[in-house]
């Protein structure tokens, strides 16, 4: 490796464990979440680190592989809060608390929203990340229309999945666009406004996608 791809005089080796590439995945998280993923090279990334490209090399098979690795770091660590924030034995609190996780409510959240918001955009023009981000609504989906169904098992849970994801993802990205601070205080008043609203004018049948087990208590 030539000097000019060394980013540190003081490099070290990410450590052979478990959770190395986990390691690369938040320095890429940060990065993106920093500069924007353009920027974000791999020579960003590595200075992250305080090592090599080449280390990154080793790990991933070129950038474009590191990126959809972060991007589905990101993804599972939004579904994994989600799926357990469904677990509420309030239903309808159940399926608000799911749609706040994919709100930027603190720092943590406003990086991965970021980062959400930079692949997608990405995934218009690049097939695998568009396969990516096609798994993760998908998933997202069935989830809020299984949630929803414990509300009301007549409704058309996978339309209202889809609105209410589609609501979501507007106050997300206006939240980050303009630079709003919010807390979960200041935003689970609206969601909460907006499930309400969005249950009554849905249409009935019997084609919902998933049906969640139990009864649960609808709201108030």
């Amino acid at each position: 490796m030539c000097s000019s791809d060394l980013v540190s005089t003081r490099r070290r080796v990410i450590p052979e464990r478990t959770d190395r590439r986990e390691e690369v995945a938040d320095a890429t998280i940060e990065a993106i979440a920093d500069v924007g993923i353009e920027r974000a090279s791999l020579r960003e990334i590595a200075a992250r680190l305080g090592t090599t490209i080449g280390v990154l090399t080793h790990q991933f098979r070129d950038r474009d592989e590191l990126l959809a690795y972060a991007f589905t770091a990101v993804t599972t660590r939004i579904r994994e809060r989600s799926d357990s924030a469904a677990l509420n034995d309030d239903a309808f609190a159940g399926v608000v608390d799911m749609l706040l996780e994919a709100l930027p409510l603190d720092q943590r959240s406003r990086r991965e929203t970021a980062v959400w918001l930079a692949f997608s955009a990405a995934a218009t023009t690049h097939t695998d990340l568009a396969a990516i981000h096609n798994r993760v609504y998908e998933h997202w989906t069935n989830r809020v229309a299984e949630a929803l169904s414990a509300i009301d098992s007549s409704i058309e849970a996978d339309l209202a999945a889809r609105l209410l994801i589609a609501t979501v993802d507007g106050v997300a990205l206006r939240m980050m666009a303009s630079g709003t601070r919010s807390t979960d205080g200041d935003v689970r008043p609206l969601i909460e406004h907006v499930v309400r609203s969005h249950l009554p004018t849905l249409p009935r049948g019997s084609t919902n996608r998933s049906k969640a087990n139990g009864a649960r208590k609808r709201p108030s």
